[in-house]
């Protein structure tokens, strides 16, 4: 976790401001970390989604949790989950020790629509049911999240092959990021990345209060590179 006040502290020096009320938190800083925290979040968005990122890298970071299957569509209610930003991986072999919560068994693969709907009578693929044997079984799951089930705006995550109902599984996941809204920076409540994007989150920060003085917008454009540089910060 990254304090603000040293993020804040570390921005004003970059600007050469420091005791100066020139770039005051609650109408320039704070702004511009939440910007930052928007920024580095659509980068963990991307690395993941492209496999540049790995489970093992994020543990600072994600929370495991059990959630239960509605076994009609094999699928659970996202809002099982709770502030679910993104999910990292599923295990659908849940067990636990102790009363505590671990990953047992394999993964299920994250798949596409596309890859989902060919995927039955697929031996070779992920999630098919002609390979349904407990030592053969190879899960998968539906990305992204569905939504309108039943007509009713839920949004739900697709298990495959098909699970029983009310059995628990292992879900990885990051949580949304919380944003600054308090007036001042020197505050309990944490920036939820590990301390080695710290730069990262000044540099985004200083990005946004230098095109705010230009008077440009403040983008969200991310480059090949910046995903390169978020992988290499966490391994």
């Amino acid at each position: 976790m990254i304090n603000p006040l040293t993020i804040e502290n570390q921005i004003l020096t970059a600007l050469d401001s420091e005791g100066s009320d020139r770039y005051p938190w609650n109408s320039t800083v704070r702004d511009a970390v939440n910007y930052a925290i928007d920024y580095v979040t659509l980068l963990f968005d991307k690395a993941l989604a492209d496999d540049k990122i790995s489970e093992e890298s994020l543990r600072e970071i994600s929370w495991i949790d059990r959630v239960f299957i509605n076994g009609d569509s094999s699928s659970f209610d996202v809002y099982q989950l709770t502030d679910l930003h993104s999910i990292v991986s599923i295990y659908p072999e849940y067990s636990t020790v102790n009363g505590v919560s671990i990953l047992g068994g394999r993964s299920a693969k994250r798949l596409t629509a596309e890859e989902w709907g060919s995927r039955l009578r697929n031996c070779f693929m992920a999630g098919n049911d002609l390979m349904n044997i407990a030592e053969l079984r190879d899960y998968a799951y539906l990305s992204p999240l569905l939504s309108n089930i039943n007509g009713y705006g839920e949004s739900y995550v697709a298990i495959s092959p098909k699970l029983p109902n009310g059995q628990a599984i292992s879900v990885v996941y990051l949580k949304t990021p919380n944003k600054m809204v308090e007036e001042t920076s020197d505050i309990e409540l944490d920036i939820p990345f590990p301390t080695s994007v710290s730069d990262m989150i000044v540099q985004k920060a200083l990005t946004f209060i230098g095109q705010k003085e230009a008077g440009t917008a403040s983008t969200y454009e991310i480059s090949s590179r910046e995903i390169q540089g978020l992988t290499l910060l966490m391994t």
